[in-house]
């Protein structure tokens, strides 16, 4: 994954981290000033999940971020505030504290609905992040490869994908088509594809797999293809 990538990741992490550990700091200094007092064993149980979903957000999202997961860093940017939230309905349930339970879902719901886009946005906005070297073609982000070349057994350029039926290991937004699909006859199918048009680089290694490779830039496509060819000796 490039830096930048890894940057606005482990950005979004630490402000999903500081907005839980706000609602902390509010629980233990200040929320008795606009809601009903909440009692002291109530106020450490929540002090307590948050604090924890905090630990969890900043520990999961930076590995997952690193490491270029996108469906682990987004379940640990969600699930623990999800967590939090339904725990302090439960505990705020009571008519002494319904306003607060309100609050607080009304604020981690919105919060929520917003990180359910920015990782989408993240990896629709991003493109193909390619080079040769090392006697390899290393594709970068997400579900991101290494491809020796001397196990590239035939490479050409197309216009179209095949028909896919489902994906089976992968992600898909906007146009970009990462990880492992099936076709409607029934072959598996590699994707680093960030365009649904063409041209796209057809890579066939000795193992059977194919893989299709494109950009959001049909030039910057063809001339990762034209050095492919050159590299492999076509």
């Amino acid at each position: 994954m490039s830096a930048v990538g890894i940057f606005v990741k482990l950005a979004v992490m630490v402000i999903v981290a500081a907005v839980l550990g706000g609602v902390a700091v509010l629980l233990r200094h200040g929320i008795e000033k606009h809601t009903p007092p909440i009692e002291g064993k109530v106020r450490r149980r929540l002090l307590s999940v948050f604090i924890v979903s905090v630990a969890a957000t900043v520990v999961g999202g930076s590995v997952s971020g690193v490491l270029g997961s996108d469906v682990v860093y987004f379940c640990f940017l969600v699930c623990p505030a999800l967590f939090a939230v339904f725990y302090s309905v439960i505990i705020l349930a009571g008519k002494a504290h319904r306003k607060a339970a309100v609050g607080v879902i009304a604020g981690v719901v919105v919060l929520g609905a917003g990180l359910m886009l920015i990782p989408m946005g993240v990896s629709s906005a991003s493109d193909l992040d390619a080079s040769l070297t090392d006697g390899k073609l290393s594709i970068n982000g997400s579900y991101g490869e290494d491809i020796i070349l001397a196990d590239i057994k035939d490479v050409r350029l197309t216009e179209t994908l095949p028909q896919i039926a489902i994906r089976t290991s992968g992600y898909s937004f906007g146009g970009v088509n990462l990880g492992r699909f099936r076709t409607e006859k029934g072959c598996a199918v590699w994707l680093h594809s960030y365009s649904g048009q063409g041209p796209f680089i057809r890579i066939t290694t000795n193992d059977g797999r194919i893989r299709y490779i494109n950009s959001k830039k049909p030039a910057l496509t063809k001339s990762l293809f034209h050095s492919i060819k050159e590299s492999i000796g076509g």
